[in-house]
């Protein structure tokens, strides 16, 4: 099902088309619309999503409205850089983002910056400079660096990441394995 909403999304973005929008931008969070007012009676509450690896605090923000959780923000408080750093990306849906960005031994992080992808990796060393504008480590593209939507992202090892590529089903499961440090 992740994956069908994955390419329902792609194949939007092909044409032009954004994503679908909440109906409650994020500063309207915990407000009630009043009834007979020409909004609808439900409530969008404030929500957030901590990530801890290696003294590398993710922080999503966002809210939750009719059980739809749709996070706008993910910053990174990372040791000895005195502000947080926030992850430019579009606003984040569940159904193409995951929560376990960090790898296993927490030297490296999984980034997704649009949500059709290319995914990147970037040491967690490095991560303060590539939210400055730095290039990433690694770029996540399809097979032979072909463009195209990728999805489900996650760490299989603290050297390996499986993904998946394609619009289509099935879609292809690709491997990316950390080349070996100097």
């Amino acid at each position: 099902m992740r994956w069908l909403v994955a390419c329902a999304l792609a194949a939007c973005s092909s044409r032009g088309a954004e994503p679908p929008k909440p109906t409650r931008p994020p500063g309207d969070a915990a407000r009630a619309v009043e009834p007979g007012s020409g909004g609808d009676a439900t409530t969008a509450t404030a929500i957030e999503h901590r990530r801890v690896c290696g003294g590398v605090v993710a922080i999503w923000r966002g809210y939750r409205e009719d059980g739809l959780a749709a996070y706008q923000e993910l910053e990174f408080v990372i040791p000895d850089v005195p502000t947080p750093l926030r992850f430019p990306h579009g606003e984040m849906y569940p159904s193409y983002w995951s929560f376990d960005i960090f790898a296993p031994d927490c030297r490296h992080v999984l980034l997704l910056p649009a949500f059709t992808g290319p995914y990147h990796v970037v040491q967690t060393s490095r991560l303060a400079a590539y939210l400055g504008g730095a290039a990433p480590d690694h770029i996540l593209r399809g097979r032979s660096g072909e463009t195209g939507a990728v999805a489900n992202g996650a760490w299989v090892s603290a050297t390996e990441i499986r993904y998946q590529w394609g619009c289509c089903d099935p879609p292809i499961e690709l491997r990316f394995t950390l080349p070996a440090e100097r």
